[in-house]
C-alpha cells in the first residue's frame, strides 16, 4: 500500500492544542497589523479589497488615474514617494 493510501486508510492525528495556539498567535498578529493600518489611514474600516481601495483612492491619499478597465490605480511616482515616506 502506498503512503498516501495508508494515510487515507488510517487517517492522521491532528494536535488541536497546537492549532488553537497557532490560531491565537495569528489572530493577534493580524490585529496588530490592522491597528497599524487604521493608524496610518486615520480611520477604522473593514479590511476588504473594496474598502481598502475606497480608503486609499477615494480619500485621495494617492493621486490616481484610471486603468484600461476603469479602476483607479495610484501613479507609480506616488507609490514611490509613499514608500520612501514610510521608511
Amino acid at each position: 500500500m502506498s503512503s498516501i493510501g495508508e494515510l487515507e486508510w488510517n487517517g492522521i492525528l491532528i494536535d488541536t492544542d497546537i492549532l488553537e495556539k497557532l490560531s491565537c498567535t495569528i489572530y493577534a498578529q493580524v490585529g496588530a497589523v490592522a491597528g497599524e493600518i487604521f493608524k496610518m489611514a486615520g480611520i477604522e474600516f473593514n479590511l476588504t479589497h473594496q474598502e481598502v481601495s475606497d480608503v486609499l483612492f477615494g480619500r485621495s491619499i494617492f493621486r490616481t488615474r484610471k486603468n484600461q478597465v476603469g479602476s483607479l490605480r495610484p501613479t507609480s511616482m506616488c507609490l514611490k514617494n509613499w514608500r520612501a515616506s514610510t521608511r
